[in-house]
């Protein structure tokens, strides 16, 4: 399985909507290639607006950790916002610790850079 990390959290709910069609565009594009991925964003986004649930990082890194713990690969998806996004540095750091490899990604999800760390 692949683990897709993406920045989400923002005070603008635009910019949150535009980050989850960004993730929802690189995580179609990765079905077409017939892999197997997961998505926090995909997972929870709508959970999220229709029950008022909390979109920061820490709040669902348990789940996050998780999922990350299953991955085989995890691809960041570079996006305005990846690298000061908390949620995906806390995944990136986890993924090194777990010795699990990491990719950026853009939106049709073509490998950017094969290795961050």
């Amino acid at each position: 399985m692949i683990y897709l990390a993406s920045p989400y959290s923002d005070p603008d709910p635009f910019t949150v909507e535009t980050r989850y069609e960004a993730a929802l565009k690189c995580f179609s594009n990765l079905c077409l290639e017939r892999e197997v991925i997961f998505s926090p964003i995909l997972m929870c986004h709508d959970a999220a607006q229709r029950h008022a649930l909390p979109t920061d990082a820490q709040f669902w890194s348990g789940m996050n950790n998780y999922f990350l713990r299953l991955a085989k690969r995890v691809y960041v998806l570079a996006i305005p916002g990846w690298t000061t996004s908390i949620g995906v540095q806390q995944e990136i750091l986890s993924a090194e610790k777990l010795s699990i490899p990491v990719s950026l990604v853009d939106i049709h999800g073509s490998i950017i850079l094969p290795r961050l760390s």
